[in-house]
């Protein structure tokens, strides 16, 4: 690839490329494409004809398709192989999430998870915790939900209000605040959410659905 090309943001629009400097869907290999079919085929077999349902977000229409989901792969793709993922190129990844828009309505509940929801767990977490959840949600059986905006704040990410404090004995942070627009909070299993420690330091934190005070409307 051209230098120019590599470096220069949008220079598509005024310069010319080589054709060996353009990637396109035929630059994929045989388990790629067929990874873009099966999801494909998820979506008219088993999407769209209950699509109205889905939309309405109703949890026992919409839980067992995320479940389902986890079959073809997408919640693996781009957890590195060291975990147990399937470590899919840039190339890949960019079929799968072309394919994923053909699930409608599904796919934001699909790209939550996914993506925001796990990917600050494998780039981030500890051994302990990845040991602990990540096989749970490639596998479908935990949803994770990416908690950031706050009544207050929205793209303002650092001026969020909730804050964590340690309790008096060491053992665990007490969070208090509030968070809204959570795309997956009506189901998820798992919080990927973000407080400042002591109202200073911007940190995020695994909270389970099932911890004590967790308060979903």
């Amino acid at each position: 690839m051209s230098t120019s090309l590599q470096h220069r943001g949008a220079s598509y629009l005024f310069q010319d490329a080589d054709p060996e400097d353009i990637t396109t869907p035929e630059d994929m290999n045989e388990e790629q494409r067929m990874m873009m079919k099966s999801i494909r085929d998820f979506a008219e077999q088993e999407v769209i004809p209950v699509m109205d349902e889905v939309e309405a977000r109703m949890s026992e229409v919409v839980r067992p398709l995320f479940k389902k989901a986890a079959d073809l792969g997408i919640y693996m793709a781009e957890v590195p192989e060291e975990y147990g993922g399937l470590g899919l190129s840039v190339l890949g990844i960019a079929g799968m999430m072309e394919s994923r828009s053909y699930l409608g309505a599904l796919s934001s509940t699909v790209f939550a998870h996914q993506g925001i929801g796990s990917l600050p767990l494998i780039n981030f977490g500890t051994p302990e915790q990845i040991e602990k959840y990540l096989e749970p949600l490639m596998t479908g059986e935990m949803m994770a939900a990416f908690a950031l905006t706050e009544p207050g704040s929205g793209s303002d990410a650092m001026n969020i209000k909730s804050t964590a404090t340690l309790n008096e004995e060491g053992t665990h942070y007490i969070i208090r605040g509030s968070k809204q627009w959570i795309t997956n909070a009506g189901w998820a299993d798992l919080f990927i959410l973000f407080a400042k420690v002591d109202g200073q330091q911007f940190t995020a934190f695994l909270m389970e659905r099932g911890f004590g005070g967790v308060n979903v409307q």
